[in-house]
């Protein structure tokens, strides 16, 4: 995902310059990639298995039960409060072992949500149990969320608003 609709485009492209591959072994250039003018492209069946979307981690509901989550020179631009809270959405997304990676020049602190793997790389584990934003999920992902008050109706201060944006972050 990315917030430019540009950086989406060339990304399903998938179109790669032959120097961008010095590093990729012949066998996984051939099994994965394909001659396209100069350079090279990324093959279809791969390119299938991709989901490209425009989305803003700071504003937009997460994706759930992701595996992997590269954000890759993102957080170095956000306040303390939006890299909180992208962390928080971070760690909703990713499924019960999902891995972070972020970039050489970022820091997730001293966080709860998750643990060092490889400290070199950057990347990261959810650590399991209940984080900010992950309340009310149960194995599998699945969710029970009430919105109600334990004597039963809503909260006297709901409104239509309010319970929106609380339903947004349960979807």
């Amino acid at each position: 995902t990315d917030v430019s609709e540009a950086a989406l485009e060339k990304a399903r492209a998938g179109i790669y310059k032959a120097n961008a591959l010095r590093d990729v072994s012949s066998e996984r250039r051939q099994r994965f990639f394909e001659k396209h003018d100069d350079d090279f492209r990324v093959v279809q069946e791969i390119r299938d298995l991709c989901i490209f979307a425009r989305q803003d981690v700071t504003y937009d509901p997460p994706f759930s039960r992701l595996d992997v989550i590269s954000c890759r020179n993102l957080l170095i631009y956000l306040d303390d409060v939006a890299q909180r809270r992208t962390l928080q959405s971070f760690h909703f997304a990713l499924q019960p072992h999902g891995v972070l990676i972020i970039g050489p020049a970022e820091s997730i602190g001293s966080s709860e949500l998750f643990d060092r793997v490889d400290k070199r790389f950057r990347i990261f584990r959810r650590r399991p149990g209940s984080g900010a934003g992950t309340a009310g999920l149960h194995r599998g992902g699945r969710r029970s969320v009430s919105l109600e008050t334990p004597e039963g109706g809503l909260p006297p201060n709901a409104t239509e608003e309010s319970l929106a944006r609380q339903a947004d972050l349960w979807l």
